[in-house]
């Protein structure tokens, strides 16, 4: 397929050479198959009738002279018809046949449409035998002319540009004379400006005599014939005004059009935006949030922290930690020495009972995690072994919440299952691109694999009972989190209530303003707690202590072994023009 006429700089030399070399063999392999079947032929003539439509299209009349010696049964004539933008999409020209004609006018019998990239003219040709014979193909082009705005490509005004490959570089015989004709547009005011390359692909050589015999003309005609491999093309530019030019929504239309496997992440969006209408939405109560000053249900921290947003996070477990000293399974004692430059803190895990009926599933897995190697554990131990049961303690945990009825389906496969789709639809999308050779496939598949995985991140749905507790969460994490002190002695709540729920508060990350609303109202730290203090006790450093050990914790639990390893615009044929370039082009044959 000719490559986009956007296809900035010039083709290497080297390219064209190889090219050249190609064809030629190619034209010699074929002439002497030929020969050894007593036959061959070459084109006499290539004329070529272009004329811009104020519309914008383009109406192209190619007479073609066969010289034929021995038998044939006619001919074809190949024109690309899709090609390729600077950023790697899809341009497709809309090629409408009007006519083939032989001899004296006389219509011949012909096929025409697309072959891959090509849009091909098949000809029978009567009496195509040791003779010479004409054949004219008519056709209409759209999208073939070039706009440019003033400043593009180095131009002081608008212009409008028809940059056209007219015998095109992929003949196997030699073209012994290519001339063209470009009529423009009456209404064209100012200077035309016009250019010829000739040669093999990628040739910026201007082999090729150029004529304006009255306003709004072109001629050109080739220097020399053309050998196989080589072709001739030619560049016309004029101000802007005397052609229609596509509108931004004509550009869009087309760039759709054209790649439309573009289409396919908003038809996904679509599709995936009603799915999640129908299935990733919590089933809807007729509740709204109020003010509750206990947890709802009797779930536990981490389980909270779950509901809340549908994933579990490493604070929901480090809070689980706290929730087990608060309820008597584990101590927490820490011990500040004194160094010359900074003071190091030494903290331990004492388990003070087993695990029990109580405890939930994920509960059992942390507590046997943090005491595997015995009932009393440094804080330092547990990085680089913790890590390994965090997964299992997120599939217990996911499990338990399931289990109470407070989800439809497990939140982490029901993201896997989505994050699953999402993969498929990227491999998928970029085999299909590899297949049909259609970029926007590749463009396509990222962006579909976005929107599968970002909606499918949030079809984790809860339940009515889940969608209740939820409700009232709300309402317990605004008491948690907006509660002042005057409100809690109202309350006359116990002492024991700052340190009960300050796993919760942890959890839903209110920890600094449910220990502000108590301070000045407790004396003693808590039980599951010993540490070094000095003078009366402070909730609020205390609850900030606790915080700094947490995230220490959720450091140590989260920690992994090192690894091992070591450290459609484009060009113009002006700037930028070469031999192949442009629209039109291709080929053809006898057969």
């Amino acid at each position: 397929m000719t490559d986009f006429v956007g296809d900035y700089g010039r083709r290497g030399f080297l390219v064209g050479a190889v090219l050249l070399a190609t064809f030629v063999a190619l034209g010699e392999s074929v002439a002497h198959a030929q020969e050894a079947q007593g036959r061959r032929y070459w084109v006499e003539s290539f004329h070529s009738e272009i004329v811009v439509q104020p519309d914008g299209e383009v109406d192209v009349t190619e007479r073609l002279t066969f010289a034929f010696e021995g038998s044939f049964n006619g001919v074809y004539r190949d024109i690309p018809w899709r090609y390729r933008t600077p950023w790697g999409l899809d341009y497709e020209l809309r090629i409408t046949p009007l006519a083939v004609l032989g001899e004296n006018g006389a219509v011949l019998e012909h096929e025409a449409g697309r072959r891959g990239n090509d849009y091909r003219f098949k000809v029978w040709v009567p009496g195509a035998q040791d003779a010479t014979r004409t054949v004219t193909i008519r056709y209409r082009v759209a999208r073939g002319l070039r706009f440019f705005d003033s400043g593009d490509e180095g131009f002081s005004e608008s212009r409008d540009e028809l940059y056209w490959n007219v015998t095109g570089e992929r003949w196997d015989v030699p073209i012994r004379r290519a001339t063209a004709r470009v009529r423009l547009p009456e209404s064209v005011a100012g200077p035309v400006n016009s250019r010829a390359y000739t040669g093999a692909y990628g040739s910026d050589a201007e082999g090729a005599t150029i004529g304006h015999p009255q306003p709004g003309e072109v001629v050109f005609q080739a220097d020399s014939a053309l050998e196989p491999g080589q072709g001739m093309t030619v560049v016309v530019g004029w101000p802007s005004g005397a052609v229609q030019r596509p509108t931004a929504f004509d550009n869009v239309a087309y760039l759709l059009a054209d790649n439309w496997p573009l289409g396919i992440p908003l038809l996904v969006f679509f599709v995936m935006f009603f799915v999640h209408r129908s299935w990733g939405r919590d089933v809807a109560i007729d509740r709204s949030v109020t003010v509750q000053y206990e947890p709802p249900g009797g779930y536990r921290p981490a389980e909270l922290g779950t509901l809340i947003d549908e994933k579990v996070d490493l604070r929901d477990i480090v809070a689980t930690v706290i929730d087990l000293g608060v309820r008597g399974y584990l101590r927490i004692e820490e011990e500040t020495k004194d160094g010359w430059f900074t003071d190091s803190t030494s903290t331990r895990l004492i388990k003070l009972r087993d695990a029990d009926a109580e405890l939930r599933g994920y509960e059992e897995v942390i507590f046997e995690g943090l005491f595997a190697s015995g009932d009393d554990v440094a804080l330092e131990d547990l990085e680089a072994k913790f890590y390994s049961h965090v997964s299992d303690v997120q599939k217990a945990l996911y499990t338990d919440l399931t289990a109470l009825g407070l989800f439809r389906g497990r939140p982490d496969h029901v993201r896997a299952l989505w994050i699953t789709l999402a993969t498929v639809a990227l491999v998928g999308l970029a085999v299909m691109g590899g297949v049909t050779g259609r970029p926007a496939f590749f463009f396509a598949a990222p962006a579909t694999s976005l929107v599968l995985g970002l909606f499918g991140w949030h079809m984790p749905a809860r339940t009515r009972t889940g969608r209740a507790a939820y409700l009232e969460l709300r309402g317990f994490e605004e008491f948690l989190g907006r509660t002042e002190g005057d409100r809690l002695k109202e309350l006359a709540l116990p002492e024991t209530t700052f340190e009960k729920y300050l796993p919760h508060a942890m959890a839903l990350g209110v920890a600094s303003h449910w220990a502000a609303a108590f301070a000045g109202l407790l004396r003693e730290p808590p039980q599951w707690y010993r540490g070094r203090h000095a003078g009366a006790f402070d909730v609020v450093l205390f609850t900030n202590h606790m915080t700094n050990l947490n995230s220490r914790l959720g450091t140590a639990m989260a920690s992994q072994p090192r690894s091992s390893g070591g450290g459609s615009s484009g060009g113009s044929g002006f700037s930028g023009g070469f031999s192949g370039g442009g629209f039109g082009g291709g080929g053809g044959g006898a057969f």
